[in-house]
């Protein structure tokens, strides 16, 4: 797998923590709850980059096929190592002056088979 080695914007960057919960209501007395996955962690990641860090970063994204393939990921705050995909399957990027691009990445952490 590949490394995800960009560094995002410091002062923006969230960190969240998600579960999935299957909840079944009963007809006949309280719901039901079983725990199906979790915590799987999250990032928003935001960028300024200039036009050559920009294009890695989007082929990278191309090269994994948007949320398709996993790869490893190393937290800007805590510093581990986490394997993650990316969670949309659609980027953009704002385009200043064809020097500056400006764009967002969520990522979701992934359990290894």
């Amino acid at each position: 797998m590949e490394t995800f080695k960009w560094i995002p914007d410091p002062s923006d960057v969230v960190v969240g923590e998600s579960y999935e919960t299957l909840i079944s209501d009963m007809y006949i007395g309280p719901e039901e709850r079983r725990a199906v996955s979790g915590p799987k962690r999250n990032w928003s990641l935001k960028f300024r980059k200039n036009r050559t860090e920009a294009n890695e970063i989007w082929n990278f994204y191309l090269d994994r096929r948007g949320s398709f393939e996993a790869f490893w990921f190393n937290c800007p705050v805590t510093k581990q190592r986490y394997a993650a995909r990316f969670q949309d399957d659609e980027l953009s990027r704002a385009v200043f002056w064809r020097k500056v691009y400006e764009f967002g990445l969520r990522i979701v952490e992934v359990y290894l088979e």
